[in-house]
């Protein structure tokens, strides 16, 4: 029996619980959809064997329990989706800094300080610019470009003095404001009115997440990278695709300007993700990767990603072999798939 978490709450109609319910009934495997916020949810889920939740940085305080959730399911003898490893770094930065050193991964160097003092300490010898940013957020959010010391002092006195908002909503607008004067579309001009009026009326995930403070986090700039490369490992299969970089910006997450031409995945970059995601040991890990001179280097990582036709657009997928199947990526189905196999 599986479990599938489906919440009208936080999944829509193209979710990951979405595409599951329908590889379900497409093979008529038994499933029943729980809950994971139901309070007797453990009781629920006795005489399931697989539970599948795609559990959400934006779902309002699944970061309160899902850690321990996933702990408690594991003890039941079900396999779980995602399990801790594959969780317990996601939308953590700081946690994937001790585990890339732990592992010997390649990766941007990256300096955490946790007092005032070594913090103004360190921004005094810096290499500028550097790139300052919170442990959690996706789509370069509370990611800042940090130019001249004046600059680096005021982040310090302001992370080790009020916080700043885990959500930053006017960066998000004046993000999207961009977007929509390179490309003018219904659709980005929604995107745009829709930041505005969260900003006037904050989301139940905004009014009740408190200012993050208490660390300074630095990590070196590679300069003349003009895109990342996402590249999503599942099991024996990798699917990769480019972001192109903002116009006039360094960020490449959340640009909405991606590229899938295979020519631009060498078998050096899908080896790196290969090796990578057996280290981790993770069930599904999405790498961003960039260039310092030569070598290829992860910024971070994320056990999920965006839903649409971000990845269903891949021309393919490689597996561990190197070979390139020229098939359609259905990221919701190899999850799946993978999970019941193993």
């Amino acid at each position: 029996m599986i479990a599938i978490h489906h919440s009208n709450k936080t999944d829509t109609r193209d979710s990951f619980s979405s595409r599951w319910i329908l590889y379900c009934e497409s093979r008529k495997l038994s499933f029943i959809l729980v809950d994971c916020y139901d309070n007797k949810i453990l009781e629920k889920l006795r005489g399931v064997s697989v539970l599948l939740w795609h559990a959400y940085l934006r779902d309002n305080g699944s970061f309160l329990f899902a850690t321990n959730l996933i702990r408690a399911i594991e003890k039941l003898g079900i396999k779980c989706y995602p399990n801790l490893p594959t969780y317990i770094t996601y939308d953590n930065k700081i946690a994937q800094k001790y585990l890339f050193e732990a592992l010997d991964i390649p990766h941007i160097p990256t300096q955490i300080y946790y007092d005032k003092n070594s913090a103004l300490t360190a921004v005094k010898s810096a290499e500028y610019p550097f790139i300052f940013k919170l442990s959690s957020g996706a789509g370069s959010n509370n990611v800042i470009m940090v130019k001249d010391l004046r600059h680096a002092e005021k982040l310090v006195e302001k992370v080790f003095g009020k916080g700043m908002p885990s959500i930053n909503r006017r960066a998000i607008i004046n993000d999207r404001l961009k977007l929509l004067k390179q490309r003018r579309s219904l659709n980005n001009l929604w995107s745009l009115l829709g930041s505005i009026a969260r900003l006037i009326f904050p989301s139940k995930l905004e009014k009740s997440s408190p200012r993050i403070s208490g660390y300074f986090y630095m990590q070196k700039f590679l300069e003349n990278n003009k895109w990342d490369t996402r590249l999503i490992v599942i099991g024996n299969k990798c699917f990769a695709v480019r972001r192109n970089c903002r116009e006039g910006d360094f960020r490449a997450s959340g640009s909405g300007n991606p590229s899938y031409n295979i020519d631009n995945f060498p078998n050096e970059m899908i080896k790196i993700a290969f090796l990578c995601a057996k280290k981790l040991a993770m069930q599904s890990v999405a790498f961003d990767l960039i260039k310092d001179n030569d070598q290829y280097v992860i910024i971070e990582i994320s056990y999920c990603f965006v839903l649409g036709d971000f990845y269903d657009d891949c021309h393919g997928f490689w597996t561990e072999n190197l070979e390139f199947h020229k098939q359609k990526v259905d990221p919701q189905k190899f999850i799946i798939e993978d999970l019941i196999g193993s």
